[in-house]
């Protein structure tokens, strides 16, 4: 009897344990954000693929996760794939205005070696960060393959921005050669 209450006991808390596992490895950690393992937006899922911390100098800006169809660790696969994925920024620092996020973006646009991104499309990107940044704040930059980039900031939709060339220039920011 002793034996079987034990069993009893050990495969609890083994079934626990797997239980607990289990929720962990549904959220990853990027410096102090924790980033859920899949988005879903507009019925289309996509699974997270991997993060980083923007930093300069000693100061950590914000960190980004990227979201794609399917793991990879391919970034050309990702900067040139046609289906839904998206990256998601953090902001982390006060030092993160809307001025400078604007600049830095544009000028990733400018080393970017991937698509091809025109200066209208840079400035309807832009255009969509009218109100200020502050710690905290969560963009969303997600891909479409009908409608393009769609912008979120704090889970309100700004717009939108068509094109898979201008997508490819946007996440050839972060992922592509430069």
């Amino acid at each position: 009897r002793i034996i079987m209450k034990m069993k009893m006991i050990l495969t609890v808390l083994l079934s626990l344990l797997f239980i607990l596992e289990t929720q962990a490895q549904t959220t990853h950690k990027v410096g102090t954000v924790t980033f859920d393992d899949d988005v879903t937006l507009y019925g289309q899922k996509a699974v997270y693929n991997g993060g980083a911390i923007r930093k300069k100098y000693f100061f950590k800006l914000y960190s980004i996760g990227l979201y794609l169809p399917a793991k990879t660790n391919n970034a050309q696969k990702a900067i040139d794939e046609d289906g839904f994925c998206a990256v998601r920024l953090i902001i982390t620092s006060s030092m993160v205005t809307r001025e400078k996020f604007i600049e830095t973006v544009t000028e990733g646009f400018a080393t970017s070696s991937e698509g091809k991104a025109s200066k209208a499309e840079i400035d309807q990107l832009m255009g969509y960060f009218s109100e200020e940044f502050k710690d905290g704040d969560n963009i969303l930059l997600a891909y479409k393959p009908d409608s393009g980039i769609e912008v979120w900031k704090n889970r309100k939709h700004l717009g939108s921005v068509k094109g898979l060339e201008f997508k490819k220039a946007l996440f050839g920011i972060w992922l592509g050669k430069t």
